[in-house]
């Protein structure tokens, strides 16, 4: 029953093109998963499953607390990293081995990569990795699941973007709960009020609040 459910899911669903107002004729996809789908991200894991166990049988990577490791996944996010330039391009190559083997295509222009140094010993990027035959571009900072993490491993730029977003809505609730009761606004808007200014005091001074 459970295998019918997720076939039918995949397979036996009509997908159409929206361009304004307008849409296509339905048409069936018979590759990848369905957007958005709730199953979705559970159903690409497993397809990916097999990619994952393919990098972590092979000794290179770094060392995390005492824990070997060199790849993270989240969805159709992939991030590899080493401590060689070598090492790194052997990852590459598994990856574009298995997107060969699985009828898979990595989107190279999109695929950057980020080298971390300690702050005396800057060096300049790479020139020679590669994906599927096309270099892979370096920069300075990166941003992986919606966090900007630059080469010196410093997340100050990243966190005043938050400590302002953050005040941004605490001034949209603010706007929100102007007409409501000095109880309402005790009870609901003090304690947000206080978080944003507990997070720009922490960011300010690098202290823990």
């Amino acid at each position: 029953m459970h295998s019918k459910t997720v076939f039918e899911l995949v397979q036996a669903t009509d997908h159409a093109s929206k361009m304004g107002t307008n849409y296509s004729s339905p048409f069936t996809v018979i590759n990848g998963v369905r957007q958005r789908g709730v199953l979705s991200p559970y159903l690409f894991a497993v397809y990916l499953d097999e990619l994952s166990i393919q990098l972590g049988s092979v000794r290179v990577g770094c060392i995390v607390g005492n824990m070997f490791a060199n790849h993270l996944m989240f969805a159709d996010d992939i991030c590899v990293f080493d401590h060689s330039i070598s090492g790194l391009q052997c990852l590459l190559n598994i990856c574009g081995d298995y997107a060969a083997e699985n009828e898979m295509t990595f989107n190279c222009n999109k695929t950057i990569g980020v080298l971390f140094y300690p702050k005396r010993y800057k060096q300049p990027a790479p020139s020679n990795i590669f994906l599927n035959g096309v270099r892979v571009q370096f920069f300075d900072q990166v941003k992986y699941l919606g966090v900007w993490i630059n080469a010196s491993l410093k997340v100050d730029d990243d966190i005043q973007r938050q400590v302002k977003l953050l005040q941004c809505a605490t001034n949209k609730l603010r706007g929100t709960f102007d007409q409501c009761s000095p109880a309402v606004e005790t009870l609901y808007f003090v304690p947000i009020a206080c978080q944003c200014m507990l997070a720009n005091c922490g960011a300010n001074t690098r202290r823990p609040v």
